[in-house]
């Protein structure tokens, strides 16, 4: 999780937590109230992906809190020991609220595999869809081809 997740847009400032706010959110077992996070051991493990706590000023849910999310980087956040552990930072549904402070930060084994650590996959939704080339273009297209190389082989 880069820092753009504790930076509120609406007033150009960092946050300590992701919910846009200095004050840590409240804890939930799921939810997506605005202001809330899933941490402190309340629920018994992560939430759904949709019921992860409130939204970010981006719109995003579960920056804070429900699973710990990977960093590329290493503990010195030079990256320059490939085999060396990797950063942690969100905090996570049995965590206090320290960890989803935008401060903390855990270096970590790289190869340890827990239900509560994991990493974000995000898209850009454009504004309009992108439209899907028709069939009916593709054939077209084909067939157009195929007049052009029968007319090259007559000749």
């Amino acid at each position: 999780m880069a820092e753009a997740a504790y930076y509120d847009p609406s007033n150009s400032t960092y946050c300590n937590y992701a919910t846009s706010s200095d004050t840590a959110p409240t804890a939930v077992a799921s939810g997506t109230t605005a202001g809330t996070a899933v941490y402190d051991f309340k629920g018994s493990g992560v939430a759904d992906v949709d019921q992860a706590g409130g939204l970010s000023p981006y719109g995003v849910m579960g920056l804070g809190g429900n699973a710990f999310e990977w960093d590329e980087n290493d503990g010195n956040l030079v990256n320059d020991f490939p085999n060396g552990g990797r950063g942690l930072r969100g905090g996570t549904w049995y965590s206090g609220s320290y960890f989803l402070s935008s401060s903390s930060r855990i270096d970590f084994n790289a190869s340890y595999e827990d239900d509560s650590y994991g990493f974000r996959v995000a898209s850009v939704t454009p504004s309009a869809p992108v439209p899907e080339p028709s069939m009916m273009v593709i054939g077209t297209l084909f067939g157009l081809g195929g007049l052009v190389a029968k007319r090259r082989m007559r000749k």
